[in-house]
């Protein structure tokens, strides 16, 4: 799983929910650690599902600190490239004033 952060993001999860593996909130952080290196490196370069994996990350607080605004911020990139994972939440964000005043006019774009 070195270097695969789809890999290592799932592992993460499925510590943290216990799925196959004791549940186990310090080896849940590693993995979600290293996830958000490899996401966040690839988001960099433009990588489209990075985007919205470290928005989600983000959004979460999942291997970086929480931060909405910031989230909203990857999330936009994503869904500039049309991915849906990353216009759901700009739409969810938006809707909810998470990261940004609540507005449903740009929610419902």
């Amino acid at each position: 799983m070195q270097g695969n952060a789809d890999a290592q993001y799932a592992l993460g999860l499925s510590y943290a929910a216990g799925r196959g593996v004791p549940s186990d909130d310090v080896e849940a952080k590693r993995w979600f650690d290293q996830a958000a290196i490899g996401f966040r490196r690839a988001a960099d370069q433009g990588d489209m599902q990075a985007q919205q994996m470290l928005g989600h990350m983000m959004l979460y607080g999942r291997g970086v600190p929480k931060d909405e605004a910031e989230a909203l911020k990857w999330f936009c990139r994503g869904a500039d490239q049309g991915g849906a994972l990353g216009q759901y939440y700009v739409g969810l964000l938006y809707s909810n004033g998470m990261g940004v005043p609540r507005d449903y006019a740009e929610a419902a774009k």
